[in-house]
């Protein structure tokens, strides 16, 4: 009987550690994008991947209750996917949404600055599959694989 009370105390302990791990990054994500990726860049490696990691798990979930994605759509083709750099893909699908945004410069600028990096990102996302569907995320997916 001891036994069991060690290994459920052992799992709740796993659990408490494992969600503080992640509350540094999703309270990373309420911060504009510009202070995102400025925190992003003075990151390491594992802080970098927790960051990305919650920002895309975030804006699959905000996608999926507008019904924009299908359930879990982000968390299986990308966070799932261990091929997929995670923090390439924010990038990637930043820089095409600039591509196909036809605001100016100094509108997306003021948006980055002003907008929680969750609620961009989610933009970001939408503008991609609007313009490129379902397609253009995985080709960026796949891209994210090689360094940029």
């Amino acid at each position: 009987m001891a036994i069991i009370w060690m290994i459920a105390g052992g799992a709740v302990v796993y659990i408490i550690f494992a969600l503080k791990k992640y509350q540094d990054a999703n309270e990373v994500g309420l911060r504009s994008m510009s202070e995102w990726l400025g925190v992003l860049e003075h990151s390491n490696s594992k802080q970098r991947e927790k960051m990305s990691h919650s920002l895309i798990l975030f804006a699959g979930k905000n996608l999926e209750r507008q019904g924009i994605l299908p359930k879990n759509g982000l968390r299986n083709g990308i966070i799932l996917n261990r091929e997929v750099c995670k923090e390439n893909f924010i990038i990637l699908v930043g820089e095409e949404a600039a591509n196909l945004d036809s605001f100016d410069i100094a509108h997306r600028e003021r948006a980055l600055d002003a907008t929680a990096a969750r609620d961009y990102f989610s933009y970001c996302l939408t503008l991609v599959l609007a313009k490129r569907g379902a397609d253009g995320i995985a080709m960026l997916a796949f891209k994210s694989r090689y360094p940029l």
